[in-house]
């Protein structure tokens, strides 16, 4: 019998498609005081920063009580930030703006004394072989893969497990958790069930599913303590 479900929330940051610049960061600067609210008035409340931009921006835009109000409950991890600045097609990315992905995020970790050990990429389809070499250097261990289900379903190996370590040619390697729907599913029969799903981020996704899954005790699967 399930006793308790964990629910992390979080907002997509998708600039241009839900409307237009200007609105959709006004928007989000709202989300992240109602959060900041929630926080605050229930201490097992957790809210998860998709996009680093959006810190940023709050930052720029919002008071100093407030900002430092939001500092404050990433530092107690009742709000976890994410390491990309956005949510990139890093394969159109050039080596040097790869190298930014993660920079301002893990800038400000080291600022105010919270963990950045974590990114997520959602309603994107993939992502370059060199991820670990700019993610590693800043500090990010962890990839939370939130993929749409039809459309990025048949570029995945048929057998790859959902938690598997992307090493990179010089022997650096992320942890990713793909929240893509199973690989057992196929899209071309039965499109209707197959739904989109997001991340959550690692907190309550990677950790607390380690034991469970024995990692790094099987061929397939791996992680790093």
């Amino acid at each position: 019998m399930i006793k308790k479900i964990y629910l992390v929330h979080h907002t997509h940051m998708d600039i241009g498609y839900t409307d237009l610049p200007g609105e959709v960061m006004r928007f989000q600067r709202g989300f992240l005081d109602q959060a900041l609210s929630l926080c605050e008035n229930d201490p097992e409340f957790r809210w998860t920063i998709e996009s680093s931009r959006l810190l940023n921006d709050y930052i720029l835009h919002r008071p100093q009580s407030s900002v430092k109000r939001l500092i404050a409950a990433l530092q107690r991890g009742q709000m976890e930030l994410m390491a990309f600045d956005c949510q990139p097609l890093m394969e159109l990315c050039t080596r040097p703006e790869q190298q930014q992905i993660c920079a301002w995020a893990a800038q400000q970790a080291q600022k105010w004394n919270f963990p950045v050990e974590c990114a997520m990429l959602d309603d994107i389809g993939g992502w370059p072989a060199t991820l670990p070499d700019f993610c590693r250097p800043n500090g990010v261990k962890y990839l939370i893969a939130g993929v749409g289900a039809y459309q990025v379903f048949l570029p995945w190996e048929k057998d790859l497990p959902h938690l598997f370590r992307h090493r990179s040619t010089d022997g650096r390697t992320v942890t990713v958790w793909n929240l893509g729907t199973d690989r057992t599913m196929d899209p071309r029969k039965d499109a209707t069930s197959l739904k989109a799903v997001y991340g959550l981020g690692t907190g309550y996704i990677i950790n607390q599913w380690k034991n469970q899954f024995r990692l790094g005790q099987a061929a397939q699967v791996e992680a790093e303590s």
